[in-house]
């Protein structure tokens, strides 16, 4: 067993154990305590432009924003709307 630990020390990886699990603990302070309750805007639908369309995208509302940045769909679709574009929210859209 001493011989093991002799031979992770001497080629780094002892160190580069430790430096993972420095970083996956801050990975994981940043997460949220709680998730946060979903948005309206991240069920399937078409949000219309305002003002004339000039323009129509699909907005895939992913996993990853619903819980780093609840809101960035909502802003997302708001700014698009704004500059005349309807902003479909697909169904049945998985993770990246």
């Amino acid at each position: 067993m001493h011989g093991l630990i002799a031979w992770f020390t001497r080629n780094g990886v002892a160190a580069n154990l430790l430096m993972v699990s420095i970083v996956m603990a801050g990975m994981l302070a940043l997460a949220p305590a709680r998730l946060p309750s979903a948005s309206p805007v991240d069920r399937p639908q078409v949000c219309k432009a305002q003002g004339d369309r000039r323009a129509r995208v699909a907005l895939l509302s992913g996993c990853a924003q619903q819980v780093l940045r609840p809101g960035i769909n909502d802003s997302t679709i708001r700014l698009l709307a704004r500059h005349g574009v309807d902003v479909v929210v697909s169904a049945g859209a998985a993770c990246c």
